[in-house]
């Protein structure tokens, strides 16, 4: 004797097909797909995979749920009673932390929310204003706490740069604070080697190049870059002034090899590449800084005493280091060359006002 049971549903491509099965009485499960009959309840081992879709009718499964676009799978609301099915408005999304499911609208002031009880909310978004882009983000910043931005460099260079004599303007050249920095950023390369090559810096004896990298100030000096490289009076070569050793001041030295060879390269030099990269490099012990914040007012006077007391003809083989030893200048005297820059800043902000 055969029974006609209830039967089940099955998934074949994401669309569901009937599948006819007899059973008789005892359990024993055979398979005619071209008749209309029903499966029992009773399932064999191998269908129990589908078990959780057997006792569940159309009224039980809600359509597929459509999110950004996609197609997710059938949702189960067995544990939902009528009065907390949620409301599925358009494209949604569901929240898991929270009462309220948020739906996406049109207005970007505000956003429509749905709870449970199926009521609506309108709930006004917040305004974030973003922070403006800098330029670069080697440069310092000005603080209270006294540390030296590159404004304030400005300044106080115009300051030093007006009591040089005209004799010594015409040997010495100074590049802008920001220029080694962005070279650093490739896509100003080629701005900035434009910029130097109108300095026409082959024609001085000492050029000076301000760095300000990871919120520190360097001073690297050109030495007689318009002589040859074979020449034993005058040896091109690099000054690197670092107020600050413990540091490592050899870790931009990659950087500013790379920077001299374009130099040369964009002013169509005869050197060669070889002779270029035997440019010494060399950091006397001067004196240190004790804190961390007065790196950028080391460097000026760096720049103040050099011009100050500048060789005619610099020498490695003969006078190195000359008069930069760890006893050139004492705390007390950069102290008052401070307190000098301080009244220079003084004065020109009132005189503005």
């Amino acid at each position: 004797m055969l029974l006609i049971l209830p039967g089940q549903m099955s998934e074949s491509r994401g669309e569901p097909k009937e599948r006819t099965d007899v059973v008789d009485t005892e359990g024993v499960t055979s398979r005619h797909p071209r008749k209309n009959q029903i499966k029992s309840r009773r399932h064999s081992t191998r269908n129990r995979k589908s078990k959780a879709l057997t006792d569940t009718t159309d009224s039980d499964v809600s359509p597929p749920l459509q999110v950004c676009g996609k197609l997710q799978g059938p949702v189960e609301s067995d544990n939902l009673s009528a009065e907390e099915e949620i409301k599925i408005v358009g494209e949604s999304f569901i929240e898991d932390d929270s009462n309220a499911y948020p739906l996406r609208t049109r207005s970007r002031r505000s956003r429509r929310m749905v709870n449970r009880s199926g009521s609506e909310v309108t709930i006004p978004r917040k305004r974030v204003r973003r922070q403006p882009r800098r330029p670069l983000n080697f440069s310092t910043s000005i603080t209270s706490e006294g540390v030296l931005s590159s404004r304030q460099f400005y300044r106080y260079m115009d300051h030093i740069w007006s009591e040089v004599s005209a004799e010594k303007r015409n040997s010495i050249a100074c590049m802008d604070c920001l220029w080694f920095n962005t070279y650093a950023e490739s896509k100003w390369k080629e701005k900035v080697l434009k910029w130097i090559e109108r300095e026409d810096i082959f024609s001085k004896k000492y050029v000076l190049v301000p760095i300000v990298l990871w919120s520190h100030w360097n001073l690297l000096i050109f030495c007689h870059f318009g002589e040859s490289l074979q020449s034993e009076s005058s040896t091109p070569c690099m000054l690197l002034l670092d107020s600050l050793h413990m540091t490592d001041p050899k870790r931009l030295e990659p950087l500013i090899r790379k920077f001299v060879m374009d130099i040369y390269k964009n002013e169509k030099r005869p050197e060669t590449k070889e002779l270029i990269r035997k440019i010494p490099l060399l950091v006397p012990s001067i004196p240190q800084q004790i804190d961390d914040k007065k790196c950028g007012y080391f460097v000026l006077y760096y720049i103040y005493l050099f011009i100050k007391n500048a060789p005619e003809m610099f020498s490695i083989d003969e006078g190195y280091p000359y008069f930069m030893t760890e006893d050139w200048f004492t705390l007390e005297e950069l102290d008052g060359f401070c307190r000098t820059l301080e009244s220079v800043r003084v004065d020109t902000t009132s005189s503005d006002e």
